[in-house]
């Protein structure tokens, strides 16, 4: 449309015999961008013609518009810039031929249906294979999980650390989740290992729920579903297994020998007198004070335990947290191809360390040497032999384990 208006003018000019003197609008390399206060509004023209298949969006611009890409299917790639920290709501909608995207860290918010989705009609269809691409733990993620895209987690730096074990299975748990999921971190045992309980919503409106912890330095889970309950962290960090119909049911769980078992149970029967219940413990009728004693005892005398008109726990939700952590594998050892070494002034001999374990984050070492006099040492371990004595080269590892190894130099 705006081709076509701006040949009339150009004709009309020519025929009236004056010269046109106003400028084209700017064109990016890769398309036309409409930004205002740096949200892009809409790429190419408004009716969202079809132009070039890869498209980088310039640096500066700070929010993605809602439908700004609609139904551009000629895209195949995107690039998004550290800029950005919004993607609005079906942002990229009907951008069919899109199979994979990098979100950047910045971005904080992805609205609804803004990746993987094409158009069918008036709805929205998810795309089977599409891959987002991001830092673990980020809004992308997320936005991934919670649409069974699947995620891809891109490295912070050539040294950086690994995913928690926590961050890798719970990724792993919500990928087949339909509707609510949210993860919580507590510790139930008082040794400053936290457990973490995590639910999620399936096709038949169930709900399952996942306690994961650790056993002699192993990952371990429990499952449990439920049609009406929750399983969760009650406020002074006890494991409940809650289930309700015409019983209110509170189940304590413990870990004992490396297996989660139920330690006490109390509840609230209203099936004789909905409007008198009666209250059990252990299979034992006790009195309403002792139930009421019950319940401030395990932490759950909050009137606001759960979620108004939900079976909730009404916490933060602690997913980002979870899925953001990491583990930092020490270096625990350090071996030189050489632990004593005569050279001859002016020669050199390279000295190489290895470190481990294996799977250590950070394999690097630094070398020093005690008397740059008589030998000296690069960053990359070679040695010089620069006059007569004896020195000491030490390579020292940089993950702040303080592990040294050293060999002594004799220079003659």
């Amino acid at each position: 449309m705006k081709k076509k208006v701006l040949s009339i003018v150009v004709a009309l000019c020519m025929v009236l015999g004056i010269a046109p003197t106003f400028t084209l609008p700017a064109k990016a390399a890769t398309g036309d961008f409409n930004i205002q206060d740096g949200v892009l509004v809409y790429y190419g023209d408004e009716f969202g013609s079809p132009g070039p298949e890869n498209v980088i969006i310039p640096n500066g611009v700070t929010e993605i518009g809602k439908g700004a890409f609609y139904s551009h299917y000629e895209i195949t790639s995107v690039s998004i810039p550290n800029s950005v920290k919004k993607i609005d709501e079906e942002a990229f909608w009907g951008c069919s031929s899109l199979d994979s995207v990098v979100v950047p860290s910045s971005v904080t918010s992805i609205g609804k249906y803004a990746l993987g989705y094409e158009r069918d009609g008036q709805f929205h269809s998810p795309m089977k294979e599409f891959v987002i691409k991001g830092t673990a733990g980020s809004q992308a993620q997320i936005y991934a999980n919670k649409n069974d895209f699947k995620f891809v987690a891109l490295p912070n730096s050539k040294t950086a650390a690994k995913p928690h074990p926590y961050a890798t299975a719970l990724s792993d748990y919500f990928k087949d989740a339909k509707g609510f999921t949210a993860a919580y971190l507590s510790d139930i045992n008082g040794d400053g290992i936290k457990e973490m309980v995590a639910e999620k919503g399936r096709e038949d409106g169930a709900k399952t729920c996942r306690f994961f912890y650790f056993y002699k330095e192993k990952l371990r889970t429990y499952d449990k579903t439920y049609a009406q309950g929750n399983m969760f962290f009650s406020s002074n960090n006890n494991l409940i297994d809650y289930s309700y119909d015409m019983t209110k049911e509170y189940h304590i769980l413990k870990i004992k020998n490396g297996k989660v078992m139920e330690s006490s149970y109390f509840l609230k029967d209203y099936n004789n007198d909905p409007e008198n219940p009666d209250y059990y413990q252990n299979k034992k009728k006790i009195s309403k004070s002792v139930y009421d004693s019950l319940v401030k005892k395990y932490g759950l005398s909050d009137k606001n335990l759960f979620i108004a008109g939900t079976d909730r726990i009404n916490r933060p939700d602690q997913t980002a947290q979870i899925l953001a952590m990491t583990t930092t594998v020490k270096v625990t050892g350090i071996t030189l191809n050489n632990t004593s070494l005569s050279l001859a002034k002016g020669k050199t001999y390279v000295l190489k360390a290895t470190t481990a374990p294996a799977n250590a984050t950070a394999k690097t070492v630094t070398w020093k040497s005690s008397n740059t006099k008589v030998a000296a040492v690069d960053k990359n371990g070679k040695v010089k032999a620069i006059g007569k004595g004896t020195a000491t080269i030490s390579a020292t590892a940089t993950d702040g384990s303080k592990l040294k190894k050293t060999c002594i130099i004799i220079v003659k």
